[in-house]
């Protein structure tokens, strides 16, 4: 179902829809195209609206077309290849419910010509974009037509475009003429309630010099018109002329528009269609008149005409007919049983009961939303009910005093329930504030989807699917976008862009969080949820609303209906959109701050790259020139290759030159962008051939240098792994042969690289020796090797440990889970060479 919001007017309808959903064993998703704080309608919801997801759609036409317009809005549905009903208004070939407005207005004008024997009936009608005030127009002008009244043009002002002072002008012009009306027909409720205000400030008394009536049994107060401060007597300031709502704009006599019932229908009208039935091109409900005190009838009035004398039965309709507003937590034979009651009440038998009985369905009723009015109504009807010849003093005097208690009762029993409606609406508040409070100072993403999980209990959600907006896989730059791993603020889309793809940040269904990955996390938006995620096998209510910042489109959540009132999920949603472009901004602020450290870092590396090469790495330089001249020197003097000096001389040139090439290596590390006059081939075998095939190649020199046996345990067809973790794993294989070849004296060396035998992509690398071991708790200042080696390990997500005793083997351990990728097949198994 597509409609605006779950606010009034529009939670009847949608709570209609639910039902008839419900009784038709179908699943609802409605979706709702206002976000919070929106000063327009916003339709990216909208376009998750596929013949993918849906079997058929009810449009709301009547509340969208003035947002959108009826021509764009029946492009849309053309597009879909799906059952379409529109409601409130036609909407190209599509199967339209409506409500008998005409036939409704007709009834109210009839009322007041007939009933209050008004003449000079005025209409005020509202801007000409509302389809459906034409059809009310129609029915004021049959009323006048049918009771002989000729239609005064001085009684039809023109359209007001708002309720505003200025546009009101035309009905003060109109009391202000030389005859004034005796009745005012409003169009629509908001116009009634701006038409009493103008009556206030001219002076003129209303019901008592003017009637007047709405349409639509609904009208609101714009939000900027209302404030918080109170006058001397301790109640609500004035709002201004046009919305001056008191108690007596509240007792508006109207007619109520059967949005419940609406809704209803056009489910029974798309299902039927969806299974292939035969539907009419317009179904109609029927409005009600619902008189109240501002055409100038009592509220004790019945609607319908007195009982016979003698009637000691009341009909179960005329009881039925006095509760007409949510009624369905009675049972349906309550008024046989009540009335029955009640007459063996005033017969003098069984005393209580009519009360005890009464004061229960009453509770049941209120407890369902239904109006205090229509009790009373019932106790007049059965107070109508008891008269006539045959009836005595006694039991006239019963049936008084018995209506009186009842009275009494209701009163009581509204008042206890008003209270409770107070404490209830209180607690909800402070419920949704700490909810919103919890959401809202989530510091991460990924926190404030467990907090949502966390908060749901409390607000009676079974289900919730949180999706952020998010760039195409396939195309996204950053190679962890497929692979699921979140990033900051990218899955908010631009502003006025459609998001075809979406990452689902929680899965939290029947009170419980479901593992992401199981649907996978980005998904086509169309989808609604990854997958077959939405649990079809049974009935479910939804609302799909978009999550939005200003302009600025974050994403959307679907929540399974728990509680039937609209505001939570509205203010759910408020709540969801702050709190997730807050998250989208601490991130991005975490992002650039770690951008801004790596910067900081990477300047600091590069500046001691420079003084390393400036320094250090010339004077060993220096030394290697000095080396070779005292050799040299030394060679002129005669001296066999055998003599101490020579030897000593050629062993600190060696030195000297290993030093000089770990440093050029050291350099090249802390700067990778410095021209190295001595590329290492290890390097170029890393990038070219990979991880494997670099440490094979690395191992063969080291056992060709050293006359040691070195082996190399790894897969023949090499490891998947990113660039970034194979220069890392490189460095720590390199560093702990190095190290084992200065330090251990080993006859061997085994160099193992496979994936863990715990869990799957855990990828593991050993370096073995069989040498004299060392204590590794031993501290060694101005000894690296083992803390850079860990750190390089902590930079890719591994653990690093040595095991080692002195006398003992020694063993450098790296672990790093989730990093193997898929194997290609026929490539796993892991082969030994010895070099």
């Amino acid at each position: 179902m597509l409609t605006l919001d779950l606010l009034e007017p529009f939670t009847e309808q949608w709570l209609g829809a639910a039902d008839g959903a419900r009784a038709q064993d179908a699943c609802l998703i409605s979706f709702c195209g206002r976000s919070a704080g929106a000063r327009e309608p916003v339709d990216a919801v909208y376009d998750l609206v596929t013949a993918e997801s849906l079997d058929g759609l009810i449009v709301w036409t009547s509340v969208l077309a003035p947002e959108f317009g009826l021509e764009r809005l029946a492009e849309f549905c053309q597009r879909l290849p799906l059952p379409v009903v529109s409601v409130g208004q036609a909407l190209g070939q599509a199967p339209v419910v409506l409500p008998r407005d005409r036939r409704a207005m007709f009834d109210m004008v009839s009322h007041l010509i007939g009933v209050h024997g008004c003449r000079r009936v005025a209409f005020v009608r509202g801007s000409p974009a509302h389809v459906r005030e034409e059809e009310r127009y129609l029915g004021y002008a049959d009323a006048l037509a049918h009771h002989g009244l000729a239609a005064d043009p001085a009684l039809l002002p023109a359209p007001l475009e708002s309720t505003a002072p200025d546009s009101l002008a035309p009905v003060t012009r109109m009391l202000a003429s030389g005859e004034p009306p005796d009745a005012i027909v409003a169009a629509n409720d908001n116009l009634a309630v701006a038409v009493l205000s103008v009556l206030a400030s001219a002076g003129t008394r209303a019901p008592e010099e003017v009637a007047v009536v709405g349409f639509g049994d609904f009208f609101s107060i714009r939000p900027g018109d209302v404030s918080f401060d109170s006058d001397s007597g301790g109640g609500s300031g004035a709002l201004p002329l046009g919305q001056n709502v008191d108690p007596g704009a509240l007792s508006l006599t109207t007619v109520r528009t059967p949005y419940q019932e609406m809704g209803r229908r056009a489910v029974e009208v798309v299902l039927a269609m969806v299974r292939g039935g035969t539907v009419p091109d317009v179904a109609t409900v029927q409005p009600e008149l619902v008189v109240r005190r501002s055409c100038g009838c009592l509220p004790t009035i019945s609607r319908d005409p007195p009982a016979a004398p003698g009637a000691w039965e009341v009909p179960a309709a005329r009881l039925w007919r006095a509760l007409t507003y949510r009624s369905d937590h009675l049972p349906n034979d309550w008024p046989q049983h009540l009335s029955a009651a009640f007459f063996a009440e005033t017969g003098g038998a069984q005393p209580g009961a009519f009360l005890h009985l009464f004061e229960e369905l009453v509770q049941l009723s209120l407890r369902g939303g239904e109006s205090v009015q229509n009790w009373r109504q019932v106790i007049h009807t059965l107070r109508q009910s008891v008269g006539g010849a045959a009836t005595g003093t006694a039991q006239l005097m019963r049936a008084e005093d018995t209506c009186t208690q009842a009275l009494t009762l209701l009163a009581d029993n509204a008042e206890r329930f008003w209270r409770y409606g107070q404490i209830l609406t209180e607690k909800r508040d402070t419920i949704v504030r700490e909810v919103g409070h919890q959401l809202v100072t989530s510091p991460s993403v990924a926190a404030l989807a467990h907090r949502l999980a966390a908060e749901l209990p409390k607000l009676g959600i079974p289900s919730c699917y949180l999706a952020t907006y998010e760039r195409d896989p396939a195309q996204a730059e950053d190679p962890d976008a497929a692979a699921g791993t979140p990033r900051p603020w990218v899955h908010a889309a631009p502003a006025g862009a459609r998001s075809a793809w979406s990452r689902l940040l929680l899965a939290y269904e029947n009170g419980a969080v479901t593992d992401l990955t199981a649907h996978g996390v980005v998904y086509p938006s169309v989808r609604l949820v990854p997958a077959d995620a939405l649990p079809c096998e049974a009935m479910f209510n939804m609302v799909a609303l978009p999550l939005r910042f200003a302009d600025q489109p974050l994403g959307f959540v679907l929540l399974e209906v728990g509680p039937r009132i609209g505001w939570v999920y509205a203010a759910l949603q408020e709540q969801l959109s702050a709190a997730l472009y807050k998250a989208f901004l601490v991130e991005s602020e975490r992002a650039a701050v770690a951008a801004l450290t790596e910067a900081q870092r990477r300047d600091e590396r590069h500046r001691l790259a420079v003084e390393l090469h400036d320094s250090v790495s010339q004077a060993l330089f220096s030394m290697t020139l000095h080396t070779r001249a005292v050799q040299l020197a030394v060679q002129q003097q005669g001296l066999d290759d055998q003599n101490r000096i020579v030897t000593s001389l050629a062993e600190l040139r060696e030195l000297t030159q290993d030093a000089l090439t770990e440093m050029r290596a050291l350099i090249l590390e802390l700067r990778p962008d410095t021209d190295d006059p001595q590329p290492r081939p290890d390097e170029d075998e890393l990038h070219r051939q990979g991880l494997v095939a670099a440490v094979r190649k690395h191992a063969a020199g080291v056992a060709a240098r050293e006359g040691l046996e070195v082996a190399v345990e790894a897969p023949q067809g090499g490891l998947a792994l990113p660039a970034s973790a194979e220069t890392e794993l490189f460095r720590i294989v390199q560093e702990a042969v190095h190290n084992s070849v200065k330090h251990a004296r080993p006859g061997h060396i085994s160099i193992r690289l496979a994936e863990g035998a715990d869990a799957a992509g855990t990828l593991v690398v050993e370096v073995a020796d069989d040498g004299v071991g060392f204590d590794p708790g031993i501290p060694r200042p101005g000894h690296l090797g083992l803390e850079g080696m860990r750190e390089r390990a902590k930079r890719i997500g591994g653990r690093f440990s040595v095991k080692s005793s002195p006398g003992a083997s020694t063993t450098v351990r790296v672990v790093v889970p989730g990093l193997l990728r898929q194997q290609p097949a026929g490539q796993d198994r892991p082969s030994t060479m010895a070099v």
